[in-house]
């Protein structure tokens, strides 16, 4: 049904129209929900590359994009449902005193953890015996 819904909007507006991106992405937070991360990454980089080309790289809906995209990537590397990744930035943020968390605070720290692969690497450990703490002490 959804599937047929965003055919239906991509012959109305065009393959690449920002309204057809907002179905995507909204398509791959459905499948993010469901657990098919890989298929809702994929939605999202599309959703993603239309947003840019059509809208530029700092307009509000290519950056919800790239958040979109960025935490389906590190919910692929924990292995992990959205709520887990969420409480897990919240814990990051609070950790490392950071202000509330926005659209940029949450892009820098899932950049943190993809680019940190100690901290990947604890927190994979961690996922994986959820009875410890998913943070080390600082």
């Amino acid at each position: 049904m959804y599937l047929r819904s965003l055919q239906i909007r991509e012959q109305q507006l065009a393959d690449d129209h920002p309204s057809t991106a907002s179905s995507l992405n909204n398509l791959a937070e459905l499948y993010g929900a469901q657990g098919k991360y890989t298929e809702a990454q994929a939605l999202a980089q599309r959703a993603l590359t239309i947003f840019q080309n059509k809208l530029g790289a700092q307009h509000s809906h290519t950056q919800n994009s790239l958040l979109t995209v960025k935490l389906l990537d590190v919910q692929i590397l924990l292995n992990c449902n959205k709520q887990t990744l969420i409480s897990i930035l919240q814990a990051l943020a609070q950790q490392t005193e950071l202000p509330k968390l926005n659209t940029e605070v949450l892009l820098s720290l899932l950049e943190a953890i993809c680019t940190n692969p100690e901290l990947l690497h604890h927190l994979q450990e961690q996922l994986s015996q959820p009875t410890e703490p998913l943070l080390p002490n600082s």
